[in-house]
């Protein structure tokens, strides 16, 4: 229960056919109406915020800004880990902003506590696209040398991409990963066909080598500092 981290009302099984349900926090802002007094402006994802930038950032004010909205997902995942949860899949697709700028962390699909972790061993082996899309999704699917590779190859971190067990480390990456994002509009790493003609395989390997570039290249206008907290 945290103002940064979509809440969680109920979840259950529906007697009549079986299926699972998950009863979410809607993100959205009142926006009243003489019509409807209850209407709701209802948010977007990170992602989609990004998307629909028509400027790249420019101004200090304008990267202080953007910073402020991944310092207030920091305070979310440090709420969750201070539950003993991982989140594993930080990304601008699974943060959601209110249309008043408020950032909640969403997606908790591949989350996990200690008892979570045990039983992951046992998980069904996945397979995905090919396309350079898929860098941005998630998948579950086997290490060449062992473990599970979980989380999204754009976004995850070398120890994720190792298939080695998660950390609150591997959450902090995803953070900078994410703010490096919203920043400069691109992923850390976008397929290159060096590696592997699957884009997944070739981020990945991109991912475990830990070759991006320094974060004033790839955004020469951010002050210095800003460009420290990234890299």
């Amino acid at each position: 229960d945290h103002p940064h981290v979509v809440k969680v009302n109920g979840a259950g099984r529906f007697g009549s056919n079986g299926r699972y349900y998950i009863d979410a926090q809607l993100v959205s802002d009142p926006a009243p109406t003489s019509a409807d007094p209850k209407a709701l402006a209802v948010g977007r994802s990170l992602e989609e915020f990004v998307h629909a930038r028509t400027v790249a950032p420019s101004s200090k004010r304008e990267f202080r800004e953007l910073a402020a909205i991944i310092e207030r997902v920091c305070r979310g995942v440090a709420a969750a880990h201070a539950q003993g949860v991982l989140h594993r899949d930080i990304k601008p697709a699974n943060i959601l902003l209110t249309p008043s700028g408020r950032p909640l962390i969403a997606d908790f699909g591949l989350s996990v506590s200690g008892v979570a972790l045990r039983a992951e061993r046992h998980s069904a082996t996945g397979n995905g696209p090919t396309a350079a899309s898929s860098i941005n999704a998630t998948v579950s699917i086997n290490a060449e040398g062992g473990g599970r590779i979980v989380g999204t190859p754009a976004f995850m971190a070398p120890e994720q991409a190792r298939g080695e067990r998660a950390t609150p480390a591997s959450d902090v990456y995803g953070l900078g990963a994410t703010l490096r994002y919203v920043l400069t509009g691109k992923p850390p790493y976008l397929p290159s066909g060096s590696w592997s003609p699957d884009a997944r395989w070739d981020v990945i390997e991109q991912v475990r080598r830990g070759a991006t570039s320094p974060m004033q290249q790839a955004c020469p206008g951010a002050p210095a500092r800003l460009c420290a907290i990234v890299d």
